[in-house]
Parts: structure tokens; sequence; C-alpha cells
């Protein structure tokens, strides 16, 4: 009943609606002026939209992060033994050169040998010159510039000598002048055989002398060899007593070491960053799936987290190597690690104008333009490609 009722009444507004319509009062009717503005309005909106979304164009980024990298590789220094360490000689941060010395071990054992076997070497070569100067001696009759005992000993003997075979001689002759008158002839062969010793005792002094000196000199020699091969041997040991730097650059620990601390060989202890402030290179970190977008040569834009872009300037770069394949994670996750190089070297603050050096290890948000597409198409792919 009460459903009828209602229907009736509807029957009863649609008919009194329907012959208003057909009145003079709703056909001389106008709409208010800010109605028609406002659907003008409308249509003109939705009518610049879609011009926009037909001729605008949005560029296809893909976004990373990365790291700072000079173009030098980093180097690294790894423990040579195991052992204490007795003295540090840098501080982290330093500038170092190539072969200076960051550590060394404690190593006397070695170091005993070497001052041991290196005063033997000085010895050795001071008798091997001695030796030397006395052949030179026996042989020339040259004296060296600095006389030494050995030289002084040889020298008075063969002067001794010489005179008492000068003297017997000189007895010989004087005998043999008055013989046989004065000299019997049993004292002239007397006087003959005393000058004959003589000058046999010297020509033997002067040949047993020489041959000693010959066989002291090879020995001497023999005996430099042995000792400089010794003292390479314990050489190589020092050297690994010292960790000395690889290359030039900043040095950096790897591991805080102090002294007197035990390391193990093998064990990474510090990298030496080399700088190069107009060689800087970004190593960016790209996901497989946007690695096929990407092309060298393709323009980067760097920024850095810890320098908000609000107050610093971003920096420019371009792609200049792109690997063949990933880099696995222990994770099992992987990537592409893209090499980038910086254009620019320098962080610009917008409010000072102040330049900051850009350095390695430094963190970077990383943006890169793959290609420009219409407008209206990201709109087509998010509402009905991505479904």
């Amino acid at each position: 009943m009460i459903y009828g009722i209602s229907m009736a009444k509807e029957n009863i507004y649609y008919s009194e609606l329907k012959d208003f319509k057909r009145t003079r009062i709703f056909l001389e009717m106008t709409l208010p002026n800010i109605v028609k503005y406002s659907n003008w309005t409308i249509i003109t909106i939705f009518f610049c939209a879609f011009i926009y979304l037909f001729f605008a164009k949005y560029n296809v980024v893909v976004k990373s992060t990365g790291v700072i990298r000079p173009s030098v590789d980093i180097s690294k220094s790894i423990s040579p033994m195991n052992g204490f360490i007795t003295k540090k000689c840098f501080q982290d941060g330093d500038y170092v050169h190539k072969g200076d010395i960051l550590y060394i071990f404690e190593n006397n054992t070695s170091q005993t040998e070497f001052d041991v076997y290196s005063q033997k070497l000085v010895n050795t070569e001071n008798d091997l010159k001695d030796s030397q100067s006395i052949l030179e001696f026996i042989e020339n009759g040259t004296e060296p510039f600095i006389t030494t005992n050995s030289i002084m000993v040889v020298k008075n003997t063969l002067q001794k000598l010489k005179l008492q075979y000068e003297q017997n001689k000189n007895n010989y002759e004087i005998s043999k002048a008055l013989s046989p008158l004065s000299v019997s002839s049993d004292e002239l062969k007397q006087k003959e055989l005393a000058m004959i010793e003589a000058k046999i005792a010297y020509e033997n002094y002067l040949i047993e002398k020489k041959l000693e000196v010959t066989e002291r000199i090879a020995a001497g020699k023999t005996s430099i060899d042995e000792i400089k091969m010794n003292l390479n041997k314990i050489n190589s040991s020092l050297d690994n007593c010292f960790i000395k730097s690889p290359a030039d650059g900043f040095v950096y620990q790897s591991k805080v070491i102090t002294e007197g601390e035990y390391i193990t060989a093998g064990q990474e202890i510090l990298k030496i960053v080399p700088y190069e402030s107009d060689k800087l290179k970004m190593i960016i970190n790209i996901n497989p799936s946007d690695i096929a977008e990407l092309k060298e040569n393709m323009n980067v834009r760097i920024s850095f987290p810890k320098y908000p872009y609000s107050e610093y300037s971003s920096v420019n770069g371009y792609i200049s190597f792109i690997p063949k394949d990933t880099i696995t994670l222990e994770d099992g996750s992987s990537y592409f690690a893209v090499e980038t190089t910086l254009i620019d070297n320098n962080i610009i603050s917008r409010r000072t104008k102040n330049e900051i050096p850009i350095l390695p290890g430094m963190i970077t948000n990383v943006k890169i333009i793959t290609r420009t597409e219409p407008l209206y198409l990201y709109f087509y792919n998010e509402l009905f490609m991505k479904r």
C-alpha cells in the first residue's frame, strides 16, 4: 500500500516537471554567469591538459647509489710475517711516499746477525786489501799509501834478509880478493856458503810469502762471497721486519694496530689511497634489470647525501665503462659495477659559493637519464600496462 502511494507521488512529480518544461518561464530561464564560466574553465583545463599530455615529454631515469674512487687503484699492504709491532711510523691520513717505513716488527735475532756479519765483512775486506798490498809490494816493491803492520813486518823482514845477503856477499867478495894470501880456501868456501844461504833465505821468504798471500787473497774472496750471501739472506729477513708503503698517497689503517700488538702473516693492515684531484671516478651499483638501459658516455647527475641538494650543487659525470658480468654478493644478490668518470671535482655551496673537494670514499646518489618519452605514455603505462 505504502509502495503504491510513493509511486503515485513520483508520477505526479515527473508529470508536473514535464509540464513545467513546456512553460514560458522555463524556456526563458538562463544559467548564472558563474556557471557558464565554470563550465568553460573546466573544458579549457581539460583541453590544455590533453594538449600537454600529448606534447610534453618526461625523462626515464635510472636511480642508484655509488662511491667515489681514485682513477688509480687503491694499494693494500699485507703483513709479511707473524710478530709484534715495535713501532708505528705514521698517523692515519698522513701522505706517504713509496718505500716509506710504516711499521717495524720486533726481530732482534736477525738484527744481531746482520751486525755480526756486517762487521765480519768489513774485517775480511780490510784483510783482503792488506794481502793485496803485500802482494803488490812483493812483486813490484810498491808501497801502499797507508802502511799497515803486516806490510811493515814483511818489509822489515825482507830488508833484514837482503841486508844479511849483501853483507855476506860483501864479505865473500873481500875474502875472494884476499885469497889465497890472507884467506884460506876453506875460509873462502865458508864465506861463499854463507852468501848462498843468505840469498836462498831471501828468495825462499819471497816465494813462501807470495804463496801465503796469494792463498790468503783467494780465501778472502771466497769468504767475502759467503758473507755477502749470508747478509743478503739476513737482509731479506730484515726487509720483512719493515712494512713499507707500496705507493704514494694517503695511508689509512684497515684495522687499528698499536705498538706492541701481535699481527699474523697475510693480514691486510692498511690501504694507500692515491690523491689525484683531476682524476676521480665513481663506481655505481646498477640493478641487472636496469643495465640494458645504459650506454657508455651517458650523462650522470651526482649528488651527495652528506651535502643536501637544497644547499649544495650536484656534480656531472658520464659513464665510461659498463662491465659484461655482475658481481655476486654473499646474500645471493648481484649488481653491475658501472664505472663513471667525474667532470666536476668540487661541490659548490649555494649560499657561500665555497668549493668543497670531492674525495675518494664519498657515498653518492646517482640519476641517469636513459631516454625521453611523451608524457601520455607514462600515464598509459601506469594505468593500464602495470595491471
